[in-house]
């Protein structure tokens, strides 16, 4: 996961003005990041990024989390082996899943 939040970050750059883009970070993926880094990626999220609305992981009250809201496509990248675990399994207790 860590190791591969460049690759998240990269896909957000190439599509960030080709489409609307909502972004869910989790927080392992935050800390993760951080740990790595050193660095804020909220901060770096909010810089780099004009055109696209970031959500909190655990914010179920978004308007994405309604089933009438309406998404054409998803990416997850990158997706850990837990959050692949939970998606097949169908359990959803957070944003993300």
């Amino acid at each position: 996961g860590s190791s591969s939040t460049h690759l998240g970050l990269k896909l957000l750059k190439n599509l960030e003005n080709k489409c609307e883009l909502y972004c869910i970070i989790t927080e392992g993926a935050k800390i993760s990041f951080e740990a790595e880094n050193k660095k804020n990626l909220e901060k770096i999220c909010q810089e780099q990024f004009q055109n696209i609305c970031f959500l909190n992981d655990n914010n179920l009250s978004a308007s994405v989390a309604s089933g009438s809201f309406s998404i054409e496509k998803t990416i997850i990248a990158p997706c850990s082996i837990s959050s692949l675990a939970k998606i097949h399994a169908g359990l959803a207790d957070t944003l993300l899943m």
